[in-house]
Parts: C-alpha cells; structure tokens; sequence
C-alpha cells in the first residue's frame, strides 16, 4: 500500500515538474506561438495529455493561463483579438471594464 502511494506521490511531482517546465517556458516566449503542439513538443509528450496534466495541476487550461499571462504582463498587438480575449477573460469588454473601475473610484 506504502509502495502505491508512493507511487502516486511520484507521478504527482512528475507532473508538477512538467507543468512548471511548460509554465516557464510560455512566461519567457509570450510574444511566440503558444500551442498545445508546441509546448508538449518542450517536453516531449503527446498534446492530450501535457493539456491533461496541465489542467490537473493548474486548475486551468493552457490556453487560458497563456491569455492570463499575455494580459498580465505583454499585452496584444491586435485590437479585435485583445478584446475578445479580454471579454473571455475578465467576463466584459475592455470598455466595460474601464467604466467599472471608473465608476467605483468616485
């Protein structure tokens, strides 16, 4: 029983270690192509299952942690491509959200 979650506790980090290798390379190639092809070709694993694991242990999908990061820290250089990202990330247009903010301030 020991053995097995062992094991298990293995396979978690494993993980854990394929994920933070993925999440290092997209925070240093953000302005890059960010597929899921390219990023299971980082770490020499099948598309399906870096998105798996990815999700298993972020919570998120890759394509949604590569937006969250391109919002946090470089931004888009295509108006119409940002906002749509921006609506499907913060839940409203970039317009909506500045009058949010706006109105609360006061």
């Amino acid at each position: 029983m020991l053995e097995k979650l062992s094991g298990f506790r293995n396979q978690d980090n494993r993980q854990e270690s394929v994920v933070e290798q993925m999440k290092h390379y997209i925070n240093d190639h953000l302005r890059e192509d960010l597929s899921r092809k390219k990023l299971a070709s980082i770490v020499f694993l099948s598309e399906d299952y870096v998105s798996k694991i990815f999700m298993n242990v972020t919570g998120m999908s890759i394509p949604n942690y590569v937006s969250s990061c391109r919002m946090q820290k470089v931004g888009y250089s295509n108006f119409s491509y940002f906002s749509k990202t921006f609506r499907d990330y913060a839940g409203c247009t970039p317009n909506e959200y500045r009058n949010r903010v706006q109105n609360n301030s006061y």
